[in-house]
């Protein structure tokens, strides 16, 4: 494994998203309809996962849950610079490298803004407008 997946943030965005996962599995997290979110889902997760591990890895891109403190101005917008550069890097990664089409492109990046969502309202990591450039 490279050491962009050994870093302290990293490590703690994928510990947040294997909670994630592990939350829907079990039904803790279910849909708005109160049902339990399907198998299939569930493997997409997993799927995504693989894909952020692999994108890591290979980009040698370190990926970070914004602390969710109040953000000065700067601060504010270096995180708004890296969430954007990520989101070009990321979907340019997905098209060029792996070869996949705009539809699932756009099923992977809706997964990775219901993470980011989840993040959001649990915890408070991201506000809106970072996740605001995926897909919705």
């Amino acid at each position: 494994m490279n050491q962009s997946l050994n870093t302290e943030a990293t490590v703690k965005f994928f510990k947040q998203l294997n909670l994630f996962i592990s939350k829907t599995r079990r039904g803790k997290r279910r849909r708005n309809d109160m049902n339990k979110i399907s198998k299939g889902t569930i493997k997409n997760y997993y799927t995504l996962k693989n894909i952020l591990v692999e994108f890591c890895d290979v980009e040698h891109y370190q990926l970070r849950l914004p602390s969710n403190r109040k953000l000065n101005n700067r601060r504010y917008r270096a995180e708004l610079r890296y969430w954007k550069k990520f989101y070009f890097r990321f979907t340019d990664y997905l098209y060029d490298k792996k070869d996949f089409y705009d539809n699932y492109v756009g099923i992977l990046m809706k997964l990775l803004n219901c993470f980011l969502k989840f993040q959001h309202d649990e915890y408070g990591f991201i506000e809106k407008r970072f996740r605001q450039k995926f897909y919705s």
